[in-house]
């Protein structure tokens, strides 16, 4: 053990991914010994790579295993985070050509035949099956329900997580988290018609997802003249809600387009009634304005509007790529050197589900 230690001595700062490969080029014997011998893993491998690697991304985590006796492969995942999706492929990408390693981004599938076990239960394609139900109000969504043979109700959280994780590792991280747009998890029964087998499932989200972008690829908005909608309420302890949207666009024909929802939320400490004061408001204008003339020069990204309310205010934009606007996001953030917390997430919307609020209220 002191050896292995004086051999990780000359530790490096890690605060670009540069850095981190230098470092990593510079222990990959020792590392590769670590993920052959299997034993001790988290200790000899894990603890020692992961502090680097979320020293660059809180959200990065890694998996590592053999190939074949002469590969390691590690894997950088980020658990789902579509943001960060962009961030371990670039990390990826800039990885040196080492003996006896590969290196790779998210999660790749194992494929439908993987089984995995779980408290008793068993989670294959013997056992999982799926259906694909159509809303005629949104036609574009693939919302699907997979069906479990030995579904109980007593244990309805376990088998969720455990079909879950099958899904995941069947289909691979990428596929997951980016192709469907809801699941649901049901029992297998007679009442179900047409169950599909779960090794079907791959070859039918791309064909849906050919289909989406073929339909949509030449859609864009043209922006105009601003028209804006003030949406006001308050909660149960009389906390106030104000919300500006811009109300032609929720009325557009053509949201799907723009399937990704980036929301950007600031937290602010000082206002009335989580209301922010003058020179908050003024910085958060100010942001606003700087911010989204940033994010959409680009076309495939649209600005929705903002809510106000509790010490926070949230941005919305719809994003035809979820890679750039993340990247960008990112950037902008960074840069702005923000006096008060911001955080942003992105997530699959093809509807603009988020903003229905509004659209109930301006639209009926």
């Amino acid at each position: 053990m002191h050896l292995w230690k004086k051999l990780f001595s000359p530790t490096l700062p890690i605060d670009d991914v540069p850095s981190f490969w230098k470092w990593f080029t510079l222990n990959h014997h020792q590392l590769f010994r670590a993920v052959k011998k299997e034993k001790n893993l988290d200790k000899d491998f894990f603890n020692l790579l992961l502090p680097k690697l979320q020293a660059l991304n809180e959200q990065f985590f890694c998996q590592a295993g053999m190939v074949d006796p002469d590969t390691a492969e590690l894997i950088i995942t980020v658990e789902g985070q579509i943001k960060s999706f962009v961030f371990a492929e670039e990390l990826v990408a800039e990885a040196p050509s080492l003996p006896h390693w590969k290196f790779t981004a998210l999660a790749p599938p194992t494929g439908p035949t993987i089984s995995i076990e779980m408290d008793g239960y068993c989670f294959n394609q013997d056992k999982i099956s799926f259906t694909c139900e159509d809303d005629p109000l949104r036609p574009d969504e693939i919302n699907l329900t997979l069906h479990y043979s030995d579904y109980s109700e007593t244990h309805k959280e376990l088998i969720y997580q455990g079909t879950m994780i099958y899904l995941e590792n069947a289909l691979g991280e990428l596929s997951a988290a980016t192709l469907i747009d809801s699941i649901d998890i049901a029992p297998l029964t007679t009442e179900v018609l047409g169950p599909i087998p779960i090794e079907k499932l791959g070859s039918f989200l791309t064909w849906k997802e050919k289909e989406f972008v073929e339909k949509y690829k030449e859609r864009f908005y043209q922006t105009g003249e601003e028209d804006y909608s003030i949406f006001e309420s308050q909660d149960s302890k009389g906390l106030p809600l104000i919300a500006i949207i811009k109300q032609d666009l929720l009325s557009w024909d053509a949201k799907a387009s723009h399937p990704w929802m980036l929301s950007v939320n600031i937290a602010y400490p000082h206002g009335v009634k989580g209301m922010p004061d003058r020179g908050t408001s003024e910085w958060l204008e100010l942001f606003q304005d700087q911010f989204t003339q940033s994010l959409t020069e680009q076309r495939n990204v649209l600005y929705l509007g903002r809510r106000t309310y509790n010490n926070s205010r949230v941005f919305y934009y719809a994003c035809a790529d979820y890679r750039q606007t993340s990247k960008s996001a990112a950037a902008l953030i960074k840069e702005g050197q923000s006096p008060y917390t911001i955080t942003y997430d992105i997530f699959k919307d093809k509807y603009w589900r988020i903003m229905d609020p509004y659209v109930t209220s301006y639209l009926g």
